[in-house]
């Protein structure tokens, strides 16, 4: 009887010990993860409490960099470098936006543009730099993303920041965004439909585009490279986009002057210049090498076997431009 009590006494005392043990476990568990709900709660807290002005002054040297921007390319032909496709005048250098090839169209605009900012944006985080005592930003590596409409430059930053106060806390944001009134997407799109409207005629005709808006003014360079002003005023800042074009007159190809149907004699040499017109250099040809001619135009061979032949005579200009005749000739 008493061995029984004794037992039941044990396991009351493990039962209790086994409870103490539990409630102490559950006890600590539950303060790591109040703890840890607290350190969430205060890192949730500063990042929403410093966002706002982290946000406004990268905004800010977003806005600034970017308006400093769009009148600079603007002003260079739509280029943020100078490439080596350049006009050098004695007053200015203006990029090409046509030579033999479009150059600058709205999307290689939108690159320069974002070339700018990335590089350029660091310099207003140093001269203007974060007005916080308590506050301290860190920035990484910035990728901005630009959009041109008519009436709108879109920005699109990814730049990674981190703010830290004075007693350790820290966050991190890296998307910012902003929009600029601004007509250089419209500018672009006016340049190209000039561009369109020129560069399949054998001669300037600046009178086809009659478009009033904005308004472009042509300064000639030379017989085939000019300058031209593409001007703005709908906004606050006036907005004037320079370009330089180059249209090469449209070749003519070279015309051949009509040679007749020739007779030869067998073993006797035959000796005839083929003549051509155009202004530039020409290479001769045929499609039969028993009747050569030579680059100059000359026949000047023996033609050694008898009948009719029919020789396609060709004339080629440094262009790549043609000319063609069949001739009949007769080897008696």
């Amino acid at each position: 009887m008493n061995q029984k009590r004794g037992q039941i006494t044990i396991f009351l005392v493990v039962g209790i010990l086994l409870l103490f043990v539990s409630a102490g476990i559950y006890y600590a568990v539950s303060m790591v993860t109040k703890s840890d709900l607290a350190v969430q709660d205060q890192k949730a807290g500063f990042a929403l409490s410093v966002k706002p002005r982290v946000n406004s002054f990268v905004q800010y040297c977003l806005e600034k960099t970017a308006e400093e921007g769009i009148p600079l390319i603007s002003q260079q032909g739509g280029v943020n470098q100078f490439p080596k496709e350049t006009l050098y005048t004695e007053e200015l250098r203006v990029a090409y936006s046509y030579k033999e090839k479009q150059l600058v169209t709205k999307e290689t605009v939108e690159k320069e543009l974002a070339g700018y900012i990335d590089e350029e944006i660091y310099t207003c985080f140093e001269s203007d730099a974060f007005q916080d005592e308590v506050l301290l930003l860190e920035y990484g590596k910035a990728f901005t993303t630009v959009g041109l409409s008519d009436d709108n430059v879109f920005l699109q930053l990814t730049l990674p920041v981190t703010a830290t106060n004075t007693e350790g806390d820290s966050a991190q944001f890296d998307q910012f965004q902003s929009a600029i009134p601004s007509a250089l997407g419209m500018l672009v799109d006016k340049l190209n439909s000039f561009i369109a409207s020129q560069k399949n005629l054998a001669f300037w005709n600046p009178e086809l585009y009659t478009q009033d808006t904005p308004y472009i003014t042509i300064f000639p360079f030379d017989q085939d490279r000019t300058i031209i002003s593409l001007y703005d005023e709908t906004y606050s800042e006036p907005l004037i986009f320079f370009s330089a074009l180059e249209f090469a007159p449209v070749n003519e190809p070279p015309k051949l002057v009509f040679m007749p149907d020739q007779v030869l004699l067998q073993g006797e040499k035959f000796s005839y210049q083929v003549e051509a017109l155009d202004k530039d250099k020409m290479t001769f040809s045929t499609d039969n090498t028993a009747f050569p001619i030579s680059q100059e135009g000359m026949f000047d061979f023996i033609p050694k076997q008898k009948g009719e032949f029919f020789i396609t005579i060709i004339v080629e200009d440094t262009k790549g431009a043609k000319d063609e005749q069949k001739v009949r000739f007769v080897v008696e």
